[in-house]
């Protein structure tokens, strides 16, 4: 698949690097590029020297992620899977709105 560069969406999602008070929420309507933008956003931070153990994705729509709209599932799945010794990023991904955290 052949992603466009967002570069004035990625600028406006780097601003906020670093920050873990703050929740990053992409909304839109259907079709409108969010996951997209979470995609190009992730490669960004991994072509920036980020390691991948720091990156978290969860696509609710896929059948092998259901179990995590069991919010407590949900929470014990990230705990269990930090980087502890690093800042993590934590992209949730619904179809009508996204979401980037970092722990």
């Amino acid at each position: 698949m052949t992603l466009i560069d967002r570069p004035e969406y990625i600028k406006k999602l780097k601003m906020w690097l670093g920050h873990a008070d703050v929740m990053k929420i992409v909304t839109g309507v259907r079709r409108s590029g969010k996951s997209t933008l979470l995609t190009l956003f992730q490669k960004n931070l991994l072509e920036n020297g980020m390691d991948k153990s720091q990156i978290q994705e969860i696509k609710f729509e896929l059948a092998e992620n259901e179990e995590f709209l069991d919010r407590k599932k949900l929470h014990k799945h990230i705990l269990k899977n930090i980087n502890p010794d690093k800042m993590n990023y934590v992209f949730l991904d619904e179809n009508r709105i996204c979401l980037i955290t970092v722990i």
